[in-house]
């Protein structure tokens, strides 16, 4: 049970810090580039991956919510001089 509490846990954290990334890219890559690049292809590829894509969302998302709990544990900011 443990495994599956941090696993979600991971995945919301994770959902929390890139759906307000993608929502800044979207709204703003209108005044870097032309073309919808950036939104365009992670859709289509998600996609192209039909019944898979799901879970290639669900993976991202835990293993930025891991990668952020390892960074908020571990980083200090003591040993700037």
């Amino acid at each position: 049970m443990s495994f599956f509490k941090n696993f979600i846990k991971s995945t919301i954290i994770g959902s929390l810090i890139l759906v307000p990334v993608l929502i800044f890219i979207y709204f703003t890559q209108g005044y870097v580039s032309n073309y919808n690049f950036v939104i365009g292809s992670v859709g289509y590829f998600i996609a192209t991956m039909q019944n898979m894509g799901p879970i290639y969302v669900i993976i991202i998302c835990y293993l930025t919510g891991m990668l952020a709990q390892f960074f908020s544990r571990n980083l200090t900011f003591n040993s700037i001089d």
